[in-house]
């Protein structure tokens, strides 16, 4: 049997890296600026810092249980959604579906549906089948 004060653990340790993520990268200009860079050039400076990236990923990963694929792809979606609702809110937008991200009612918003859905990747520890068909 799983232990649930690990999981909680390993759960929280996740909330609170993404919830860290989100508020350096909408606090640091010059994080965002690294981030645009990236996006827009194909460069093995910048190469090596996404792999490097990655490999911090992999070492959280390895701390937790999060083991599907499923999993570490809902986590993938939260980081790319992180980094746009950051760039959106730096920029002349502040409402991204209807939440005004610049306000802190709309950034516990955001930060409570990060929360829940570190919760909902906890829950995926299997990976579903495959269910998006080739048309």
């Amino acid at each position: 049997m799983e232990d649930t004060t690990n999981s909680d653990e390993q759960k929280q340790l996740i909330k609170l890296t993404m919830l860290n993520q989100y508020d350096d990268l909408r606090n640091d200009v010059e994080l965002q600026k690294l981030i645009i860079w990236q996006l827009s050039e194909n460069r093995l400076l910048l190469k090596r810092i996404a792999e490097s990236k990655e490999v911090s990923r992999d070492d959280l990963f390895a701390k937790t249980n999060v083991k599907s694929q499923n999993g570490r792809a809902i986590f993938a979606i939260l980081e790319a959604g992180i980094i746009q609702l950051s760039l959106n809110e730096s920029t002349n937008a502040s409402n991204l579906c209807g939440i005004d991200t610049k306000s802190e009612k709309g950034r516990d918003m955001i930060k409570n549906a990060l929360i829940d859905f570190v919760d909902l990747a906890f829950t995926q520890q299997q990976d579903l089948p495959k269910q998006v068909h080739n048309q």
